[in-house]
């Protein structure tokens, strides 16, 4: 029986639910095989582990701070607890882990410690050029194993992450496009409502609720849970409908879920949503990237036309139609790409 390992972390979510997704498509393969997630902040100092909320808060409220906390979190990643990394490394040498794969940058110094075969470890790497916590270990390419999902310095990717079935054509598609700032719901994603609503219905996730200033009867908000907490049972964050005031429906939402069946997803280019938009054949409007690795993912989506910009998206007089151009392009691009199961396993 085949024991795999992702070492995945909390910080920005998109790596988070990437690995979830991930792991739910290797065992949809075979079902037999163990798939554990580790989640870095596990292995923090308890005082910094505690103020990631307090990050997370900050730069949702400051596109500036967001900006610039790509920086700080460099910072912010470089120490670990030393008794938490020796219960861990008790762990492995218990579980005897066939293959690890590393979605977050911060796991390499780690691994290394650890002392792992280059054969035993895949490096999955979300975006089109190094984030935060990538930037330091680029070396890792040289000596482990490294898959780029949406290509590096504009080279064309072998792989998808996942893709979900039965996906329906844009013109079968609920009226309305999903809008949010990606897991930590950063950049101007809320700024964004007064326009789209003029030309269509919008879902608005928001992360508190006084998010919600913008009120008209075409937008419709979700409410992320502040209870959810990543790495809780791998599940995905979880959503509920609300009306600005209170949560009017508390059933569990999904956000890929959301996604599948809106026209187009809006949000800043951060590879965990492009990742997400490809696997549900669903058009991305970009908005404006907060960071250097994501002004390469729009770039490099743009230039393939698996995306619009806002602007283009908005002064558009065939909306939905420009929206299935788009998913057609879509389909054409991961027609031609492999699932990245099929390389691990």
């Amino acid at each position: 029986m085949k024991k795999i390992c992702i070492l995945t972390a909390e910080m920005g979510l998109g790596t988070y639910t990437a690995s979830v997704n991930l792991k739910n498509t290797i065992l949809e393969r075979n079902n037999e095989i163990v798939c554990d997630i580790m989640m870095y902040e596990t292995l923090m100092p308890e005082e910094k582990r505690n103020r990631l909320p307090q990050y997370r808060l900050a730069f949702h409220n400051d596109k500036r701070l967001a900006e610039a906390g790509h920086i700080l979190m460099k910072k912010f990643n470089n120490n670990q607890d030393s008794n938490a990394i020796a219960v861990l490394f008790t762990k492995w040498d218990e579980a005897c882990y066939d293959q690890f794969i590393i979605m977050s940058g911060n796991w390499i110094p780690i691994i290394e410690t650890y002392g792992i075969h280059r054969s035993k470890v895949i490096c999955v790497r979300l975006d089109c050029s190094p984030t935060a916590t990538w930037i330091k270990y680029d070396y890792s390419e040289d000596i482990f194993d490294t898959i780029w999902l949406l290509g590096k310095d504009n080279t064309e990717p072998n792989f998808v992450l996942y893709k979900e079935s039965c996906s329906l054509s844009v013109c079968d598609r609920l009226k309305q496009v999903f809008v949010h700032g990606g897991g930590w719901g950063m950049g101007n994603y809320l700024e964004t409502l007064g326009s789209l609503t003029k030309k269509i219905k919008t879902k608005t996730l928001v992360h508190q609720p006084s998010d919600c200033t913008f009120q008209d009867e075409n937008n419709e908000y979700l409410l992320l849970d502040s209870n959810w907490k990543a790495g809780t049972e791998d599940t995905f964050p979880v959503l509920y409908e609300f009306d600005g005031e209170n949560i009017t429906n508390i059933t569990k939402i999904n956000g890929i879920d959301i996604m599948k069946n809106s026209v187009a997803v809006v949000s800043k280019p951060g590879g965990g949503t492009i990742i997400d938009s490809l696997a549900t054949q669903t058009p991305m409007i970009y908005l404006d990237p907060i960071s250097k690795h994501e002004k390469n993912n729009m770039d490099f989506y743009l230039t393939r036309n698996l995306g619009l910009s806002l602007n283009n998206a908005l002064s558009t007089n065939e909306f939905v139609e420009q929206l299935k151009r788009i998913q057609d392009n879509i389909l054409n691009y991961t027609s031609t790409k492999s699932l990245l199961v099929d390389y691990i396993l």
